[in-house]
């Protein structure tokens, strides 16, 4: 998000201070208002080519999210302000970022409208030599089905996942059951993991749990859980 702005200014900072290239998986604040406030706070920040699969303008209007609405209004002004632009993303594009192969499995769908922005969110596959990521940004429930019902399963085989909208309300135990992972992201603070709001473990309107459990069914051998191991390098 905006306040998360300088955390992560300072991170890249410590890392070199370049990012070669910076994917925007769908228009959400806790998504794409960061690279907005960076955008408008950049420094000696070097940013390479920025990729995204944004919904029509139209189609956000007939199905109202004033959190996405407002997202790409402030992410198009920033770009508009820096004199940069976007990589349109399209299903099926193919691209390698030095020894990594890039595979855009989905990008979207406005057939869709149900929960319509986070299952908007691009699906890419990374791998190079020796192992591969599936990263499925927000992806709910119907673009699971969707994915499973037209994706050739193979496409969607991966060593790591990246677990959909925060491992809660997404891509079903199926969806899952398909890319066969051994090791899973969970872009989770501790609260969502195990869904507690103050109250006790999974008395939350959440269904974590659910997914872990599915997880755990399918195998997995390890959960990286961002609230629990912080930051992880995938090597």
């Amino acid at each position: 998000r905006t306040g998360d702005g300088s955390y992560l200014k300072n991170f890249l900072a410590a890392r070199g201070n370049r990012v070669e290239s910076w994917f925007i998986t769908h228009p959400h604040k806790d998504h794409s208002d960061c690279l907005s406030w960076i955008l408008a706070n950049q420094g000696e920040l070097v940013i390479g080519e920025i990729y995204a699969a944004l919904p029509p303008s139209a189609w956000m209007d007939q199905h109202y999210d004033s959190n996405a609405k407002s997202a790409v209004q402030a992410l198009s002004s920033a770009l508009s302000n820096a004199g940069r632009s976007y990589v349109q993303l399209n299903a099926g594009d193919l691209f390698d970022i030095d020894e990594i192969h890039v595979e855009v499995i989905y990008a979207g769908n406005t057939n869709i409208t149900a929960n319509p922005v986070n299952n908007y969110s691009v699906v890419m596959r990374f791998s190079d030599l020796t192992k591969s990521v599936l990263f499925t940004g927000d992806l709910g429930i119907e673009g699971g089905d969707h994915l499973v019902a037209t994706v050739d399963p193979a496409r969607l085989k991966a060593d790591y996942v990246q677990m959909a909208h925060h491992g809660q309300v997404c891509a079903k135990k199926n969806f899952y059951a398909l890319v066969e992972a051994k090791y899973a992201f969970w872009p989770a603070p501790l609260w969502l993991w195990d869904n507690d709001f103050g109250n006790g473990f999974n008395v939350g309107r959440l269904t974590t749990i659910e997914t872990r459990q599915w997880m755990d069914e399918l195998g997995v051998v390890l959960n990286y859980v961002s609230g629990l191991s912080g930051l992880k390098e995938i090597r």
